[in-house]
């Protein structure tokens, strides 16, 4: 059975305040230790009988003890117990096991310095500053299975669609056919709704930083000879970043198969937009093949 209130810890005794006076047969006044205000507050036994404290057989005021008739002569036979006294001393708090549930714990009540370990099995929910990559990211892949190169030397958006460009200028980009579609081959739920497979184009749903990466796999020559090159270009609310990637070869060298990477970290205010376009050098020599090529992105902090 369950104790109330505080329990006495191994080897602590409880101690009961008490008094005990020599009856004379003729005093019925006794001083106590102890200033009491009600006659149940104490138990008083005379000779060990337990005196009633409803019958009037004694009263008190502040320390004195008044019977109403004079207890007998005797050795400590009047004998005094405090009843405030009943108590345990002790600060030491011990529930019985299993008692204690989350209701009795006060919110916020549980601080980092309270807590010595804890297994990453039990960190569930969203944590601040560290969002869960499948909620605020992607990572795709093109799916298109043949070599593209643009209709001219020239930028071109990396989406879904038909080249169509009729000056291929960084402000008249064409478009080449990506396809892009979730890389399936990685866990959680990546492709997301905000990044745009036909666009290319990633929207930010929160303002914080992101980091982005793209994997181009791409042929640097055709078999031709000349430098032919591809540039990579990140732009934001369709804005030049000039953090132009360059990957080529000379004159000098065969053809060269390569998959340049490139990875740019950025801030992201709520519904910016986010893209990668490609310049392909000395049309038709640079080409890409979509279904080799990666793109991904993940929230890093923030709101």
């Amino acid at each position: 059975m369950g104790m109330l209130g505080n329990q006495i810890a191994a080897g602590q005794a409880l101690t009961i305040a008490n008094d005990s006076f020599n009856g004379d047969g003729s005093t019925v006044a006794f001083t106590l230790s102890q200033t009491v205000g009600s006659v149940n507050d104490i138990e008083v036994l005379v000779d060990n009988v337990q005196q009633s404290p409803y019958d009037s057989s004694y009263s008190v005021s502040g320390t004195t003890l008044t019977f109403s008739g004079a207890p007998n002569a005797g050795t400590n036979n009047v004998y005094v117990i405090y009843n405030a006294s009943k108590h345990i001393t002790t600060q030491q708090v011990i529930p019985d096991d299993g008692s204690v549930h989350s209701s009795k714990i006060a919110s916020n009540a549980v601080t980092d310095a309270k807590i010595v370990g804890m297994s990453s099995s039990k960190l569930t929910g969203t944590i601040a500053e560290a969002r869960m990559p499948n909620t605020i990211g992607f990572i795709v892949r093109g799916s298109t299975q043949t070599w593209l190169t643009g209709n001219q030397t020239g930028w071109y958006n990396m989406g879904t669609g038909a080249v169509n460009s009729s000056s291929a200028s960084l402000g008249d980009r064409g478009v080449l056919n990506f396809s892009w579609q979730t890389a399936n081959n990685y866990p959680g739920n990546f492709g997301g709704t905000n990044f745009n497979v036909t666009s290319g184009v990633f929207t930010a749903p929160s303002a914080g930083y992101y980091m982005f990466g793209i994997i181009i796999y791409a042929d640097l020559g055709g078999g031709a000879g000349g430098d032919p090159f591809i540039h990579t270009l990140s732009l934001i609310n369709g804005n030049s970043l000039s953090d132009y990637g360059m990957h080529g070869r000379t004159a000098t060298v065969a053809t060269t198969m390569d998959s340049p990477q490139y990875t740019h970290l950025r801030y992201l205010s709520a519904n910016d937009t986010y893209e990668n376009v490609l310049y392909l050098n000395e049309h038709p020599k640079a080409r890409v093949y979509p279904d080799y090529c990666y793109q991904w992105g993940l929230k890093i902090n923030g709101t």
